[in-house]
């Protein structure tokens, strides 16, 4: 079990140049940058520093919420 652990481990830092297969960096879903107005940037950004999490996981938590209260069907 370590064996293979260490195994995936090197084969991971031989492709160190290849982030995106690095054994060592979280899978994560492909983003795009969105335009917001100065002051709501600056107040997500105090909120993402209160709740401890990155920008684009708030921003994600307040959109998915926002499509969720069917506020925007037609």
């Amino acid at each position: 079990m370590a064996k293979d652990y260490l195994q995936q481990i090197l084969t991971g830092l031989e492709k160190s140049d290849d982030f995106e297969s690095s054994v060592f960096q979280p899978k994560t879903e492909k983003t795009h940058p969105v335009q917001v107005r100065e002051s709501t940037y600056n107040t997500l950004k105090k909120l993402s520093f209160e709740q401890g999490i990155k920008i684009v996981d708030l921003v994600d938590i307040m959109l998915q919420y926002a499509l969720d209260s069917h506020e925007f069907d037609k």
